[in-house]
């Protein structure tokens, strides 16, 4: 069973997809960002251009970590479900 938990008081999490159509083709990546009540800071889809399934997953999270960073916000927490992006 999948579940997600909170974050620490005065962090944020993000959680953070990607998605390609075909083995080299079109790509696009998506995400949300919660504070450590759950409560949505933001929401995000944005296509990349073309790659494959690694490179939707690592521009997700560019992507989720680059709003982080305009908001200013330091204290992230990180949540892929790609095991290359992990390690």
């Amino acid at each position: 069973m999948v579940s997600w938990h909170r974050p620490p008081e005065k962090w944020v999490k993000i959680n953070t997809d990607g998605r390609t159509i075909g083995s080299l083709g079109r790509i696009g990546a998506g995400g949300i960002i919660r504070d450590h009540n759950g409560e949505m800071v933001l929401a995000y889809t944005t296509p990349l251009k073309e790659g494959n399934s690694n490179q939707a997953e690592v521009g997700a999270a560019i992507f989720g970590i680059s709003w982080t960073l305009q908001m200013r916000l330091r204290r992230v927490i990180l949540e892929v479900d790609s095991q290359p992006l992990v390690d």
